[in-house]
């Protein structure tokens, strides 16, 4: 069975240069025969990353759009491009900020409705495009009344339905998260992955922070998206951790540039 290993929270930045985008992912993820290697692209509002790695990544690879589906007229449901001899798979994402300002990923789905509706709004309309809702951590965004809205919300689900993300930034450095702590001992999914800031230097981090996972499916054959997406969604001890956080001082040096955006 392939061995998948992918980074589930990931973003293209405007300021990132693709190639090292992509050299960044292959490096840490490190695909070699029988291990596919992956990233979940989460778009916030006005991005299309698909649109760009077409239209770059043929500058310096190779990009091939892929179906989910064998069905006569298949639609485009991820990309896999080919960089140096090595494979990437790319899966769509979307990030959405609710009317409570907390984030909700969707991940194997794209966009289909406008940021600032509530939270469980949000919530289902990724459940009803197929993709998996994804509450994850964030500097500053599950304190105070926001986190009351997430306690809130996570007694509102039930494994399976939902699940929550860590970041390669906080589980090195802190702090504790009360909500990470329930959703384990609750066994929902906890997703980790690497989140990269937008600025030039995190670009390293793409692809060091995710997860690892057997399927009966390799990514370029049709159905893996919806075999991929239904792994993690229920995923306990399925799915390993894959990669490690970032040590202190890095932790650290990104917790206040992240800390610094939000106050700005």
């Amino acid at each position: 069975m392939p061995l998948v290993r992918l980074d589930p929270h990931v973003h293209l930045y405007d300021c990132y240069s693709i190639r090292d985008w992509v050299a960044a992912a292959i490096r840490n993820l490190r695909p070699e025969p029988g291990i596919c290697a992956g990233v979940i692209v989460v778009d916030r509002a006005g991005q299309d990353s698909f649109a760009r790695l077409r239209r770059e990544v043929p500058q310096f690879g190779e990009w091939e759009d892929l179906p989910d589906s064998d069905s006569a007229s298949p639609s485009a449901a991820l990309g896999k491009l080919v960089y140096g001899g090595q494979s990437l798979f790319i899966l769509p994402g979307v990030q959405y900020v609710t009317a409570e300002r907390l984030e909700v990923l969707g991940l194997g789905v794209k966009r289909t409705i406008d940021d600032g509706h509530n939270s469980e709004q949000t919530v289902r309309q990724i459940q009803l495009s197929g993709g998996i809702a994804c509450f994850p951590w964030s500097p500053g965004k599950w304190c105070g009344a926001r986190g009351t809205v997430v306690e809130n919300l996570q007694a509102r689900y039930r494994p399976g339905e939902v699940v929550f993300g860590d970041i390669s930034m906080r589980s090195g450095f802190g702090p504790p998260s009360r909500v990470l702590s329930r959703a384990r001992r609750d066994r929902f999914a906890i997703l980790p992955g690497s989140d990269p800031l937008p600025r030039v230097s995190d670009v390293v981090f793409v692809g060091s922070y995710g997860v690892e996972f057997s399927t009966s499916l390799a990514p370029d054959q049709p159905g893996w998206l919806s075999a991929g997406i239904g792994v993690l969604q229920n995923a306990c001890e399925e799915v390993r951790v894959w990669g490690r956080p970032n040590g202190a001082l890095t932790a650290l040096k990104r917790f206040v540039t992240a800390a610094l955006r939000l106050s700005s």
